[in-house]
């Protein structure tokens, strides 16, 4: 293989027996031939590393972890291993397309001082509403809402491993999904770019359940929103306006219930939805536009839950020290 143009391809996992056979059969699938594949497992407990021996042997290059470290030190320890110039992360629940990293190399090439992230699909079928929901939240929020991002998707991105040298992983953040925050802040402050392409896309086909998204939410809201405290960024417009507009709402109902008893809280809890309703109307004809009635219905309900869950998860990541 020619090394100028090979690209390495890094997967992380940890208990990923549902996905990891889907995600690699989708990288041996792509139209780009100059590729190698590294899988870094952070101690797996479950047939993950038993299913990548026995169906991909030959063509993946495997390193097992006997300690459980967080994905930051796994993609790390993965591009030490790595021969190509240019680096992709791929998270193992994430299907690439078969045009995916030739589009990301054309785009990489086009834009000398940036990294490319890419969109999530709406097409997968999940198996549960739950997962569809959020599937759609986050394909709503970075596809329709933001264009050029300070949060890379590290769930599938490409970058030069030059760059990469120059900030990596901080691998003293063990929790998932909130290193890709703090590698796109030490980006930002080298000028770096982060790109979202919107001819790139994947499915992301984790599956979650009601408590796991919930989980899901207040982990990544309160260590996100410590982050940018620590680096000085919540005044910024890195926090979405309609975020902040709920947030204050949502304090305000509160203070009505504690100030003046269950009426004043009925009334607030009232305006609270229409001013929900009234911030969130795109992402209702979004939600619309995509499902059936009681689908976007039931939709709805669950992006009221979602952000009342970031809120909350928001407000003790910023009351703790």
């Amino acid at each position: 293989m020619n090394k100028k143009k090979i690209v390495s391809i890094i997967v992380p996992t940890y208990n990923s027996e549902k996905n990891i056979v889907k995600c690699i059969e989708a990288i041996k699938s792509s139209d780009y031939n100059e590729i190698e594949i590294i899988v870094v497992d952070d101690c797996s407990k479950d047939s993950t590393v038993k299913l990548i021996k026995s169906k991909f042997k030959e063509s993946v290059n495997l390193k097992k972890l006997d300690k459980n470290k967080g994905p930051a030190h796994a993609r790390n320890l993965g591009v030490k291993y790595s021969k190509g110039l240019y680096l992709l992360f791929i998270d193992s629940d994430i299907l690439i397309k078969k045009d995916t990293i030739t589009l990301m190399i054309e785009a990489i090439n086009h834009n000398k001082r940036s990294v490319i992230s890419q969109y999530f699909s709406s097409d997968y079928k999940y198996n549960s509403k739950i997962s569809e929901f959020n599937n759609l939240f986050d394909v709503f929020l970075k596809n329709e809402q933001f264009k050029d991002t300070l949060l890379p998707n590290t769930s599938c991105l490409m970058i030069k491993k030059e760059i990469f040298n120059e900030i990596k992983f901080n691998e003293k953040i063990k929790y998932a999904c909130i290193e890709d925050l703090e590698f796109g802040l030490n980006l930002r402050k080298k000028e770096y770019k982060v790109i979202m392409n919107k001819d790139i896309s994947v499915d992301h086909i984790k599956e979650y359940s009601f408590i796991s998204l919930i989980k899901m939410i207040l982990t990544k809201s309160f260590y996100r929103i410590k982050l940018l405290k620590k680096s000085r960024l919540m005044a910024t417009n890195h926090i979405p306006k309609n975020s902040i507009l709920l947030f204050l709402s949502l304090i305000v109902m509160f203070s009505m219930f504690i100030a003046y008893g269950l009426n004043a809280f009925i009334y607030s809890v009232f305006s609270y939805l229409i001013i929900f309703t009234i911030i969130n109307i795109r992402f209702i004809r979004f939600i619309s536009q995509r499902t059936n009635f009681l689908n976007a219905i039931y939709f709805i309900f669950l992006s009221l839950v979602y952000v009342v869950t970031w809120t909350i998860g928001s407000l003790l990541g910023m009351i703790k020290k």
